[in-house]
């Protein structure tokens, strides 16, 4: 999904290799956020505190200024999450 102003992109994939250093997704999907200005990808769906540490997720919806992404995760506690 692509942010309102067109400058975010929210997206689900299962890659080992999208950060850097790689991650362990251990095939299961996980939500990025990639910024067109700079090319960077966050990983959205993570581990509360560890920032590398994937925790599947799927479905994401974006806000209009790409600030939060919501998703859905079933490896953390079955719930919809908001990343800011």
């Amino acid at each position: 999904v692509i942010s309102a102003d067109g400058q975010w992109v929210a997206f689900v994939s299962p890659s080992n290799n999208l950060l850097s250093p790689a991650i362990d997704a251990g095939g299961n999907d996980n939500v990025y956020l990639y910024e067109v200005a700079t090319g960077s990808i966050t990983l959205v769906s993570h581990a509360d505190g560890a920032l590398t540490t994937p925790a599947s997720g799927d479905s994401p919806t974006i806000s209009g200024d790409g600030r939060y992404v919501a998703y859905a995760s079933t490896t953390l506690a079955p719930d919809i999450y908001r990343h800011d």
